[in-house]
């Protein structure tokens, strides 16, 4: 992924003029009807032409995303895991 940068919530407020809090109310649709349906349009406009794509998990810095995964795979690996294998259970 080099030289390419992921679109942010930032990013889309920008470009439709509005404060990063209004953009994400606009985004997401439990919260939608708390903005003007102008606005809104102008916000979902903005995040199609840009190529927005929401975080999938909100809260958790972008460098962690795959924490869990690499953690599982590591404990995996490891010797006392294979023999300790049937007391561990995935967690999502």
């Amino acid at each position: 992924m080099t030289g390419v940068r992921r679109v942010k919530l930032i990013d889309v407020a920008l470009a439709a003029g509005v404060h990063p809090g209004t953009a994400s109310r606009a985004l997401n649709p439990a919260t939608r009807g708390r903005v003007s349906p102008e606005t809104s349009r102008r916000v979902l406009k903005a995040a199609e032409r840009l190529g927005y794509v929401p975080n999938q998990h909100p809260g958790l810095p972008a460098k962690l995303h795959g924490l869990e995964l690499e953690l599982a795979a590591v404990c995996l690996d490891s010797s006392w895991t294979r023999s300790s294998h049937r007391d561990l259970s995935i967690v999502s």
